[in-house]
């Protein structure tokens, strides 16, 4: 693919090229060289990310001077955030602020921006990667394969495959589940079905038992009650009929206390 011609933008891991950093000015310079024939180079953008260099001031004045804009990317607790940030800086260079930039140039090592790759060749962006190697920038000479679209779209496809292969395996446990419990239901239903589409003569004699205990509790209680009557009723006829004897002709009845002495004074008299 012959190079786009146009404006050319560099981002600057410096992490990634400290074997390079003694001499910083001449590290600039090889990043130009290797970037140059893509296009004048119009923004240079290098970050700082910790374990802080001891001449991190030194470093970033001179840098300035060289007109290449530093940025510190301080850890997020125990995360980096350089490479979110170069990701949102790229991102807004290219789509807002300086859309006429053609060629994307990445001094760095990293193999986290398969992604943002991607959207940049479909914006018809070139993407060029530098890469340390011992002591010196060499660049990448097939930077579709460094960040690959074709393994990334592979990676993504298999990953939805397994994931969909995990779906389905849940819903045909789902189904199977649901299925056993239809086929239990089902058992259930035909054996009501069953005892209530029993025979009738079983059916008649099993009512005639139930009969025969009902109508058996219920002489048991009317003998009871009966019982129960006729004693009371005993009880208060003899109770109603008791009269005293009359005493027989000729018989003689015991006299009173009262009566001898009424006697007594008559006689008296």
């Amino acid at each position: 693919m012959a190079p786009i011609k146009g404006d050319v933008a560099i981002f600057w891991d410096l992490s990634m090229t400290t074997a390079m950093n003694d001499d910083i000015g001449e590290g600039l310079n090889r990043i130009v060289k290797l970037s140059a024939e893509y296009g004048p180079i119009k923004h240079k953008t290098a970050y700082l990310s910790p374990p802080w260099p001891k001449d991190e001031g030194v470093l970033t004045e001179r840098l300035n001077t060289l007109d290449v804009n530093v940025k510190r990317c301080p850890k997020n607790g125990t995360k980096s955030t350089i490479g979110h940030t170069l990701v949102v800086d790229i991102a807004f260079h290219c789509s807002l602020d300086f859309p006429e930039t053609k060629t994307v140039v990445f001094v760095t090592g990293d193999r986290d921006f398969t992604h943002l790759g991607q959207v940049l060749r479909r914006g018809g962006k070139r993407i060029v990667i530098l890469v340390m190697k011992g002591k010196t920038l060499v660049k990448v000479q097939k930077p579709d394969s460094y960040w690959p679209l074709k393994v990334a779209l592979k990676e993504r496809g298999s990953k939805g495959t397994k994931k969909k292969g995990a779906a389905s395996k849940k819903s045909k446990a789902l189904r199977g589940t649901k299925a056993k419990k239809a086929d239990a239901k089902e058992k259930k239903s035909g054996s009501m079905g069953k005892k209530k589409n029993a025979d009738p003569k079983e059916a008649n004699s099993q009512e005639t038992k139930k009969q025969r205990k009902k109508n058996a509790q219920e002489t048991k209680s009317q003998k009871k009650r009966k019982s129960t009557g006729s004693k009371k009723s005993t009880s208060k006829g003899k109770k109603a009929n008791f009269q005293p004897k009359k005493a027989q002709k000729g018989s003689r009845q015991p006299v009173r206390k009262s009566a001898r002495l009424s006697a007594k004074v008559k006689a008296a008299v």
